[in-house]
């Protein structure tokens, strides 16, 4: 389809008359709410101290032991949390403060490109939408991977915007084009979704006629090519292992035989996730809204179809998805930033009349960012309630992720002191992953804790392809068992020469779903589980 009018020309009907300018008010406005944002979450993090959640602690422990690829991503997080802990080691309050800056930043890159596409208005209400979103609390608190992909996704729809505008109206986009570069690079080195936003970026440059031409220019290719120089280092390192983190996207993406029944189910999850993390009112609305431009995109503004390209269609494949297989509620949190930009252009009436029906969109919008304030602000009252142990806990309690970490590191280092155990004495797990991850970052010294595994023919995360404890240097060992001391597997007695219970922890309120610990004294470790992932050996 061939367009001869302009993706700027066709979008200035429907915007106010500073569209292509965004006068300085406007930006302080924006600055000013976001800078107040920084600082009420900043002294939250101080208020309400909450231990490292288990991806945030596993993506720490990833930092500690610096390479070129990981098991299951890229290694863009794990240099992350290094530099963070070279800063200010040890620090839970610098990692969500980390999360906080990204999450801020990708906030105004949106915020920047709305109002350029759009209007001031509806820039500052796409904000203000963003900022009252559960998601969006979470992305901000909670340093994974997601806080630098969503970052980078923003940022590269904020700098292809802004290199298109430059170029139609014959200003310099060499800036533009390197923080395309920029941004684009770093979200390959965070996860492997970012390389969805190339092809989805030809779809729309290539959409529009200015833009063929410059697809004929090795300049313009450059661009989208240059930052696939950051899949090198996890190719190096898949390469050396078997192609593991390969192995395990995959795996991620095979559908599931399952009944009608288990699809209805898996899809009807994925939804109701969704709903909680964008709004109870503003999910349905998102939808409901996706599903009316889709069959009009003919007669859609371009700056519609950029927000339906990077946001509307992508989500719809997730809908579709989620009744195929299991859908992770994170997955689709890249194209959240360009769906809420889309309730932001409802909302203030940004799209074409004549497609949007008689639906009062803008008062049922403003109803859910309403309630979704509400509950934001509820939902923090009750995490500073229960971070503060204001509030008793109770079974189900979505708090008691983030909580109870460091109590049960600090109880085992007086029980190992009570065993008369060294300081330096070898640190054993059985259990979950995020157990051995959670005690590395929280036991006193954050000394290399091993997670012990019976022999298994294919890895189950990064620990199985760092070094095994060195036979020869270990006499006596700290064991931490997942569950009651039946729960200690027979593999682990025969690889010492005496093991001792030490004692039974039980908390009413533990670490996230773990409840029950078993500590046992471990001396003459006889043998490690060989597997063929990691030959190393560690003192």
């Amino acid at each position: 389809m061939t367009n001869k009018v302009s993706p700027i020309q066709s979008t200035r009907s429907l915007s106010d008359s500073r569209q292509d300018s965004i006068q300085p008010n406007d930006h302080l406005r924006a600055c000013v709410l976001l800078i107040a944002f920084t600082v009420l979450k900043f002294i939250f993090f101080i208020m309400a101290p909450m231990d490292l959640a288990g991806d945030e602690a596993y993506y720490w422990e990833w930092g500690q032991h610096l390479d070129w690829g990981y098991f299951s991503k890229p290694p863009g997080i794990a240099w992350i949390m290094a530099l963070v802990d070279k800063i200010a080691p040890g620090s839970t309050l610098a990692i969500r403060t980390t999360a906080l800056l990204m999450s801020v930043a990708g906030f105004w890159m949106i915020h920047n490109l709305v109002s350029r596409a759009f209007s001031p208005r509806t820039g500052w209400w796409t904000l203000l939408l963003m900022l009252s979103t559960v998601g969006s609390a979470a992305l901000s608190t909670i340093l994974t991977i997601d806080a630098p992909l969503v970052l980078a996704w923003s940022g590269g729809m904020w700098a292809l915007w802004g290199w298109q505008t430059a170029s139609i109206q014959g200003q310099r986009s060499v800036h533009w084009q390197l923080s395309l570069v920029f941004f684009l690079l770093l979200g390959v080195l965070s996860k492997q979704m970012m390389l969805v936003f190339i092809p989805l970026a030809w779809c729309y440059l290539l959409l529009s006629s200015g833009w063929r031409q410059c697809a004929k220019q090795i300049g313009f290719w450059l661009v989208f090519l240059m930052p696939l120089i950051g899949l090198l280092p996890s190719l190096w390192w898949n390469q050396q292992n078997n192609w593991i983190t390969f192995t395990h996207t995959l795996h991620h993406f095979q559908s599931d035989p399952g009944s009608w029944l288990r699809h209805a189910q898996t899809g009807s999850e994925f939804l109701l996730a969704q709903a909680g993390l964008v709004g109870l009112v503003l999910f349905p609305l998102l939808i409901m809204l996706i599903m009316r431009l889709v069959p009009r995109w003919k007669q859609l503004p371009w700056n519609l179809k950029f927000l339906m390209i990077f946001g509307g269609f992508p989500m719809i494949f997730f809908l579709g998805f989620a009744f195929t297989q299991r859908v992770n509620p994170n997955w689709p949190a890249a194209f959240m930033p360009a769906c809420i930009a889309l309730l932001g252009a409802a909302a203030c009436q940004q799209c074409p009349p004549k497609l949007m029906g008689k639906r009062n969109w803008a008062t049922w919008i403003h109803r859910g960012w309403q309630l979704n304030i509400s509950l934001i602000i509820l939902a923090h009252l009750l995490l500073l309630g229960f971070s503060n142990n204001w509030f008793p806990s109770f079974p189900g309690d979505p708090t008691a992720r983030i909580r109870g970490w460091q109590r049960l590191a600090h109880d085992i280092g007086l029980y190992r002191h009570a065993a008369r155990l060294a300081a330096d004495c070898h640190y054993i797990t059985v259990g979950h992953r995020f157990l051995t991850s959670e005690l590395a970052f929280y036991l006193r010294g954050q000394p290399r804790v091993h997670r012990f595994l019976p022999p298994h023919d294919r890895p189950l995360s990064q620990h199985d392809f760092w070094p095994i404890p060195d036979i020869q240097q270990v006499k006596d060992s700290l064991i931490v068992v997942q569950g009651s001391k039946e729960s200690v597997p027979e593999d682990l007695i025969k690889h010492f020469q005496t093991l001792r219970v030490i004692t039974e922890l039980n908390y009413s309120d533990g670490p996230s779903r773990y409840q029950q610990f078993t500590l046992l004294h471990g001396s003459g470790l006889i043998s490690w589980p060989s597997n063929h992932f990691s030959q190393k050996t560690s003192p």
